[in-house]
């Protein structure tokens, strides 16, 4: 896919970014954070046990419990599977529950394991859809008009309301607390959804991106969030490189990387539009370009690269990065 068609792409992410919503826990974790932008493999320790045979209100599994791993995850959700399979998918169990004469299911559960604690975090939230209320179980929890779905360490499950009312969230619950407690894995905050600035960050609006982030193909493991700055969306983006040789601890090799990545968005914007200033500002190296009509800052600073997109007033794009950098480097 070229640059031109995943910028698209993601211009159309990006405006449905918009309604996706994000737990504002994410942003008041207490204790000390462990951050997760290097992705650290996770076990949920589930298995085919691990969901109830039995209910309340009478419910009990209907049928076995199938369970599906990426070579055959297609024969369950076709046309979704591609997306799991960007964020580490692992394995699938699912069942489904119903009361005694039922002739089909009437609660469908889903827990997809990824392959770490972020990457369940960037699925659950890319398929987010509008809450009708937070429930707490597991890290994040909501409810919609289709079911009830959490995340918790490696696992994103989905517990789906097959009545034709949606009368049945007693039993939601009842199943979501079970699974719940069934996953023992140890908190992790992510020190990267606190960095973003509060000062006109738009509310629910942050995002993890696994791949192709900002409609960029060469953009991996990208934090995102809106704000309002004057009459005016934009989107503040960074990713923080991992070390090229991380048993070494290789810090050359990530800033070498970042620069890679300025590079690349310097060819990009020559090809869809206009570079216009590359300097330096203190620590900050800066490139302003303008691609499909829309002005970009990006910046590069040690093993941090990042931008502003959507935001003519340059100064305030760069206050606001400088705010970021530095709610990155408190300890």
């Amino acid at each position: 896919m070229s640059d031109r068609t995943q910028h698209l792409s993601g211009a159309a992410m990006a405006a449905a970014a918009g309604f996706a919503l994000v737990a504002a826990c994410l942003l008041s974790c207490a204790g000390p954070i462990r951050s997760l932008t290097r992705p650290v493999r996770a076990e949920s320790g589930l298995t085919k046990a691990s969901l109830p045979q039995n209910l309340s209100g009478n419910f009990s599994v209907a049928g076995p419990v199938e369970q599906y791993v990426p070579g055959d995850l297609w024969k369950k959700i076709d046309g979704a599977a591609d997306s799991f399979l960007a964020y580490g998918f692992r394995r699938l169990l699912a069942g489904a529950f119903a009361r005694p004469g039922a002739s089909l299911p009437e609660i469908e559960v889903s827990i997809f394991e990824m392959d770490s604690d972020l990457n369940a975090l960037g699925i659950y939230l890319q398929e987010k859809s509008e809450e009708t209320g937070k429930v707490a179980v597991g890290w994040e929890g909501y409810r919609s008009a289709q079911g009830l779905f959490f995340h918790k360490g490696p696992c994103y499950v989905k517990i789906v309301d097959l009545s034709s009312d949606g009368s049945l969230g007693a039993v939601a619950n009842d199943l979501a607390r079970r699974i719940d407690a069934s996953i023992r894995v140890e908190r992790a905050a992510v020190a990267e959804m606190n960095a973003f600035p509060k000062e006109g960050l738009i509310a629910d609006s942050i995002l993890y991106e696994h791949r192709d982030a900002m409609g960029h193909g060469f953009l991996q493991r990208v934090f995102r969030a809106d704000y309002d700055i004057g009459d005016k969306r934009a989107t503040l983006f960074f990713t923080r490189q991992p070390n090229a040789n991380q048993q070494s601890r290789d810090r050359q090799g990530a800033e070498e990387a970042t620069k890679t990545l300025m590079a690349k968005y310097r060819d990009y914007g020559k090809e869809f539009g206009q570079i216009g200033r590359d300097w330096q500002d203190g620590d900050l190296h800066l490139l302003s370009i303008r691609a499909f009509n829309n002005p970009e800052l990006v910046f590069v600073r040690g093993d941090v690269f990042g931008g502003i997109v959507g935001c003519d007033d340059e100064a305030a794009a760069i206050k606001l990065i400088r705010a970021l950098l530095a709610n990155l480097d408190r300890p």
